[in-house]
């Protein structure tokens, strides 16, 4: 939400006031091949409280390398995982092709990796219908104590230092769809 943690931070656990976007700064080292299938997932896990749970996925994100400059953009037949666990027990599983989606959820600008989870959250609400909606409705402002991890296959992603990070999987409910790659874990407070 434009203040900077970094990871030992999160490590640690932060406080936030509302989630909105989830942002990795990076620095492209190396050459890199020109072109990457990514996958890429998120996933909050209430700590204490009533087990609130949201696991989400996208399966294909085209990573691009032009002149040193990255880009990326959801590729056209990709497709997005969602699992909610509300606090009344209400699960939500779906899953929907990324291309139904209105807004990008995902954005490269200036070497930072944003994960817009509002604009997620706004794309499932837009194709939840039935008894999903009012469980996907339920983490628009979601406040607590949460478990975070977020996990990317299919780049190498390091440490500044260079060290890798670790191999770090999220499994989106009982979709059998899973990201298995670099990644980090920490705690977020939500106000």
């Amino acid at each position: 939400n434009g203040t900077s943690y970094t990871l030992a931070g999160i490590g640690s656990g932060v406080t936030i006031g509302g989630l909105t976007t989830a942002s990795l700064q990076f620095t492209l080292h190396g050459t890199p091949g020109t072109n990457r299938t990514a996958s890429m997932g998120m996933e909050l896990i209430e700590v204490g409280g009533s087990g609130r749970k949201l696991q989400l996925m996208i399966d294909k994100v085209n990573v691009t390398v032009t002149n040193g400059v990255v880009g990326a953009a959801i590729a056209s037949d990709a497709m997005v995982y969602v699992y909610g666990h509300k606090s009344n027990g209400a699960d939500i599983s779906m899953s929907f092709p990324a291309s139904q989606m209105a807004e990008p959820s995902i954005s490269i600008t200036d070497n930072t990796l944003n994960l817009h989870y509002d604009r997620i959250l706004s794309n499932v609400l837009n194709t939840s219908f039935g008894q999903n909606l009012p469980t996907a409705q339920s983490f628009t402002a979601i406040t607590g104590t949460f478990a975070m991890k977020i996990a990317v296959r299919g780049i190498n992603v390091r440490h500044e230092d260079a060290s890798a990070l670790p191999l770090t999987t999220i499994t989106v409910g009982t979709s059998g769809q899973s990201v298995t790659g670099s990644g980090f874990a920490g705690t977020l407070t939500i106000q």
